[in-house]
């Protein structure tokens, strides 16, 4: 999912709402809040997402640097037997961080086990939890669900509540994970393992309820996103169709109520927001190819004011709003490449419409 697609207001309010009213989960405190300025900085473990070196990876947006070159060079090497489950030397591990807290490219030539160390340290050290607290709560609370379809639905649903950032952070972390259990039979790090190896770094149980259950809770959450990567964030189409006046804020009602507000109602012919460029054009396609083939007939509105009317162009050589301007030195209109439709039309100056509704 892209980040600027991420649930409004609204959608928060009824994923929140079903989740209490559906599942018996509540939660307190988990409205979208004010997240703080990008400081950036050259320092990689042990700080904030926000004071970490950034780069814009699309769909997800801003991503930290380490997070992104550490899994194009493990994906690289993804049919590595072990991948995750050996350790890398801690001698090695000590001189690759200190290079990268000094801002160092050096993970090209370092060892898959050795990155793949890096990277579990990097979830651990994080002073932020990438799942608030009561996020964290919450999705023990919905592994105590009865059906497996429940719990899956509800822990969908949690994930939806997320900050912008860490939604970024995990969506593309977890897409990660997807890819490399898919080489399973090469490295064995089944969609299972890689639960157990980063359920303790993803989400670290809080003080005073560390326990083999809740151990085994966490896991089930991390199993689960890993599992229906495609459905992480995701606000399902049932509670979406549930919002009021959802259903009428489809792309072509925008498109409709948009031509009304600018008085396009009458001139079908002009495409809005599009763009061409000279690349893209195929011979015979230029704007005045098309007008050789189509002549102008005139356009009638449905209107019963102007049934009986043409819309004709007007002698004098005045611009007006959406009007072709006439050449100086001669009748020819100028028309513009990148305005489909426009040459088409005979439009009067603006200042001798006065007050006629088209």
């Amino acid at each position: 999912m892209k980040i600027s697609e991420r649930p409004s207001d609204t959608v928060r309010l009824s994923v929140l709402e079903h989740l209490r009213e559906v599942h018996g989960i509540k939660l307190k405190n988990c409205g979208r809040k004010k997240e703080r300025r990008f400081t950036g900085g050259t320092k990689v473990f042990g700080v904030p997402l926000e004071s970490l070196p950034l780069c814009y990876i699309p769909p997800c947006g801003l991503l930290p640097c380490f997070l992104v070159d550490a899994c194009e060079h493990l994906l690289e090497h993804a049919g590595t037997d072990g991948l995750f489950r050996k350790s890398g030397s801690v001698v090695r591990l000590r001189t690759l961080r200190a290079k990268l807290d000094h801002g160092e490219a050096c993970l090209s030539t370092a060892l898959p086990c050795d990155v793949a160390s890096l990277l579990k340290l990097f979830c651990r050290e994080l002073p932020d939890p990438l799942f608030p607290s009561d996020l964290h709560s919450a999705l023990l609370k919905a592994q105590l669900l009865p059906t497996l379809e429940e719990r899956a639905l509800a822990t969908q649903l949690l994930s939806c509540l997320l900050p912008d950032r860490n939604f970024a952070f995990l969506s593309y972390f977890f897409h990660f994970l997807s890819k490399v259990s898919h080489r399973c039979a090469e490295n064995r790090m089944t969609n299972s393992n890689l639960a157990v190896i980063f359920a303790p770094s993803l989400l670290p149980p809080s003080h005073g309820t560390e326990g083999m259950d809740t151990h085994m809770k966490l896991k089930a959450v991390v199993y689960t996103f890993i599992e229906n990567v495609h459905s992480f964030g995701v606000v399902p189409q049932v509670i979406m169709e549930g919002i009021p006046g959802h259903a009428e804020m489809s792309p072509c009602r925008k498109r409709r109520t948009l031509r009304k507000s600018l008085g396009l109602e009458a001139f079908p012919d002009i495409q809005l927001f599009r763009s061409k460029t000279f690349c893209s054009e195929k011979p015979g396609s230029s704007p005045s190819a098309r007008l050789a083939r189509s002549p102008y007939t005139p356009v009638r509105t449905e209107s019963s004011r102007v049934q009986s009317k043409t819309l004709k162009r007007m002698d004098s050589g005045n611009v007006g709003c959406f009007s072709a301007k006439r050449l100086k030195g001669g009748d020819g209109i100028c028309r513009y490449p990148g305005l489909s439709g426009l040459g088409k039309l005979n439009l009067s100056p603006w200042k001798s419409r006065r007050r006629t509704t088209l």
